[in-house]
C-alpha cells in the first residue's frame, strides 16, 4: 500500500494535489484511522483503466468534427 507522498511521486503530481481528491473523494483509497490513509496500486490501475479515454482519431468513425450543415 502506499502513502500519498509515494502515490504523488508515481503519478507525477503533487501531493497537494493527492490530498484534495482523497477529501473530494475523487480516487480510491482506504482510511485506516483518522489522519491515515493508503493507497493499493492494483485498485488505481483497474480505477485509471475505467477512466481512460481514446486516443485522437481512434474514436468513432465516420463522424465529421466542425460545423455541422
Amino acid at each position: 500500500m502506499m502513502t500519498y507522498k509515494e502515490l504523488a511521486a508515481w503519478w507525477n503530481v503533487p501531493v497537494g494535489t493527492i490530498y484534495a481528491w482523497v477529501a473530494r473523494g475523487c480516487i480510491p483509497h482506504v482510511r485506516l484511522a483518522d489522519r491515515s490513509v493508503r493507497f493499493e496500486s492494483a485498485t488505481l490501475e483497474k480505477w485509471l483503466a475505467t477512466r481512460r479515454m481514446p486516443l485522437a482519431g481512434t474514436g468513432r468513425k465516420g463522424v465529421k468534427r466542425g460545423k455541422q450543415p
